[in-house]
């Protein structure tokens, strides 16, 4: 295989990892967003569940994001 099959292997798995890590990113960013989400609906309303509902959305969103990425 030519050094420059390598070079573009490599490339691509780089490629891969970094859209890894972005997925990651915006799943942090989407569990936080449900987590505040839970807290606001849990102001407005008597919701007496918040703390297992914003523990069941996490792990879906980072579901979510496996799936897209």
């Amino acid at each position: 295989m030519s050094s420059l099959d390598a070079i573009i292997r490599e490339l691509g798995r780089a490629a891969a990892r970094a859209r890894g890590a972005r997925y990651a990113v915006h799943a942090l960013v989407a569990a936080l967003a449900w987590i505040a989400l839970m807290l606001v609906i849990a102001r407005l309303t008597p919701f007496e569940g918040r703390a297992l509902a914003a523990a069941v959305g996490i792990p879906i969103v980072f579901v979510i994001a496996l799936g897209a990425w």
